[in-house]
């Protein structure tokens, strides 16, 4: 069986679910500096969901982190890293099986 969500998960799918504005974007984009690998792709994911061309902007900026991070799915676990991450959604909108809400679960 999965496990539960991590708390930096839950926390993205809250943010994800406001309404966009300039001063939440731009709280975002400074806190994305600060966030742990996985923290930087969850705020990207949110702006992502909020206003496209925020997120675009977000995951062109980690296009060089070459950080590791686990990315768990059902029963797998595999170690990708955050600039593969913003590679893929840049490409093709959307990272394995992670639920955005352009491409929900």
């Amino acid at each position: 069986e999965g496990g539960s969500p991590s708390a930096s998960f839950n926390a993205y799918k809250a943010l994800s679910s406001k309404g966009v504005s300039e001063t939440l974007a731009q709280s975002l984009k400074q806190q994305m500096k600060e966030a742990s690998p996985a923290g930087k792709l969850y705020f990207a994911c949110a702006l992502w969901d909020l206003e496209k061309a925020a997120g675009v902007s977000a995951f062109k900026s980690l296009l060089s982190d070459t950080s590791s991070v686990k990315y768990i799915t059902g029963c797998e676990v595999s170690n990708e890293t955050v600039a593969g991450i913003a590679k893929s959604f840049l490409e093709r909108g959307a990272f394995l099986d992670f639920p955005t809400k352009k491409y929900p679960q």
